[in-house]
């Protein structure tokens, strides 16, 4: 598995197996109503905005949805690394990687 180094266009494979049926999709780790924001254009650039994503298994992104918002994600979650350091987002990757 690949680790986002802070390499805007840089995709990362979830580390948990998925079943054939399960497909990954692209989760951006800025939402594109962020990108006009005056904190994310000061401390982002626009590529890092459109470009920085991680591709997981669907069930993961309705997860990573439902525990952060928007704005969470983009000023603290913004890589995988930290998206794992996240107790309850750790816990259900092991989850979902122990159902193989």
């Amino acid at each position: 598995s690949t680790s986002i180094n802070n390499a805007p266009s840089l995709r990362v494979k979830p580390e948990h197996k998925m079943d054939s049926k399960t497909k990954n999709s692209l989760f951006s780790l800025f939402n594109l109503k962020n990108h006009n924001n005056k904190w994310f254009k000061k401390n982002f650039t626009r590529e890092e905005m459109t470009h920085r994503g991680i591709d997981v298994c669907r069930p993961c992104h309705s997860y990573l949805h439902k525990v952060l918002s928007e704005k969470e994600l983009g000023r603290t979650y913004n890589t995988r690394e930290a998206l794992l350091q996240h107790e309850l987002i750790a816990r259900f990757v092991e989850y979902q990687r122990s159902r193989g």
